[in-house]
């Protein structure tokens, strides 16, 4: 053989240059080589997508719904995958068209676990919330966080999809928080409600302790008054279920204690004033010229009528119907009024002692000593201890001017005594 081909090339077969002949072989070699290395790269580009496919798979079919623990795990895994898949490449030939496809699962596996995470940080937010049906009450700041993060637990909660894994978990969390947040926003509003009227009582309260230090008159005392009533006012209107209802329990029994010292200090005004009223009168009786002259007489019935009403309206309007002072004024215009009674009878003719009056020089009024007015079951003389000075026993008549001067004397001491008794 080797003669033969010995012969073949000596009848002018050229053999190929040895450079290109060299360049061949390499380039056959290098072929081989790239197909080789082709492949191994194909294969190992397969081998990542499935790896990444497994724990994909792994981590999107685990129930990670149930806790925060496997949720953790299934999120590091899809992120593992996720970045494996996004290292090969998606141009043609090169890539593989597979892995944009577990990609594109990958994305919706992550929402889902966005979806997941963000319903387990809304449910960690509303936990707070169940104070909504607590009847424990809460300070309106601790109220107003209670809001915030409800607000910020429903923000989380309605954005998830209807198809994501852990909707219908969010959908009955959703609704619930709404509900606690309405209550939520009620129990507030009646909270800041309290804690303004328990402001207000006290400012009311300070008003009225301002009002008092200088209070001299009925007015004055009125006026303390009226806005020790509105302290108390705001205090009623705050019921159980605050914080600031044992405090105001306690203040409401505090300032109606107040109140009533203040009503019972402004009622002492008004026995004084009417007491002043009663001196007043005293002086006028006192300075009448003649109580046998008509217009004496009138100004006299007028000032008794006065009195009379002036005392009927602070026995009805005040508690201190029953006060030894008010007592005592009562006696002394009983006195007054028998006065202005035994007056009116002898301007009729019904005391008139002609003879009595003739022998004595005095005035022309006289009375037996058995007299009585009309409605009387005793005589004036009875009635008031008018019994005849020494020296005039067996005396059967009084002069007139004489009654009316012991009868104002009597009143008189009554009255005196009214002031001491205050």
């Amino acid at each position: 053989m080797f003669v033969v081909r010995s012969t073949h090339w000596a009848k002018g077969f050229k053999p190929p240059h040895r450079k290109a002949l060299i360049a061949s072989t390499v380039s056959i070699v290098v072929a081989l080589t790239g197909t080789v290395g082709w492949a191994a790269y194909k294969a190992q580009q397969r081998e990542k997508i499935e790896d990444a496919a497994a724990l994909l798979s792994t981590a999107c079919n685990s129930d990670f719904t149930a806790n925060s623990q496997v949720l953790n795990t299934a999120q590091k895994q899809t992120e593992q995958a996720t970045q494996s898949l996004s290292q090969i490449s998606s141009l043609p030939l090169i890539g593989d068209p597979s892995a944009q496809h577990y990609l594109t699962d990958s994305a919706k596996c992550l929402q889902d676990l966005k979806d997941t995470q963000n319903f387990f940080q809304a449910q960690s937010l509303s936990q707070s919330g169940a104070a909504a049906t607590d009847p424990t009450p809460h300070p309106v700041a601790e109220w107003r966080s209670i809001q915030t993060s409800l607000e910020q637990s429903i923000a989380l909660l309605q954005p998830i999809a209807s198809d994501s894994a852990i909707s219908p978990k969010a959908q009955e969390a959703l609704k619930l928080n709404q509900t606690q947040l309405e209550k939520v926003r009620l129990r507030m509003q009646f909270e800041q409600e309290a804690t303004t009227e328990l402001g207000l009582a006290k400012a009311a309260k300070q008003e009225a302790d301002r009002l008092l230090e200088t209070a001299s008159t009925p007015g004055d005392f009125a006026a303390a008054e009226a806005k020790m009533k509105e302290a108390v006012h705001f205090l009623t209107l705050i019921g159980q279920g605050h914080t600031a209802s044992e405090e105001a329990q306690a203040l409401l029994v505090s300032y109606r204690a107040d109140l009533q010292n203040i009503h019972s200090r402004q009622e002492v005004i008004q026995l004084r004033l009417l007491v002043q009223q009663f001196q007043e009168f005293a002086q006028f009786a006192d300075g009448l010229d003649n109580i046998q002259s008509e217009p004496d007489f009138r100004a006299y019935s007028k000032r008794v009528h006065d009195l009379q009403n002036q005392f009927k309206t602070f026995t009805e309007q005040t508690s201190l119907a029953g006060h030894p002072a008010t007592k005592s004024l009562e006696l002394a215009l009983i006195r007054y009024h028998d006065v202005s009674q035994l007056w009116r009878q002898c301007r009729a003719g019904l005391c008139n002692d002609w003879g009595r009056a003739i022998l004595t020089q005095r005035s022309n009024w006289w009375i037996p000593v058995t007299y009585e007015l009309e409605g009387d079951t005793q005589s004036l003389v009875t009635k008031y201890e008018l019994n005849p000075s020494a020296g005039q026993e067996g005396q059967t008549s009084l002069n007139v001017d004489d009654i009316v001067t012991r009868i104002w004397d009597q009143a008189d001491q009554r009255v005196q005594r009214a002031e001491r008794q205050i």
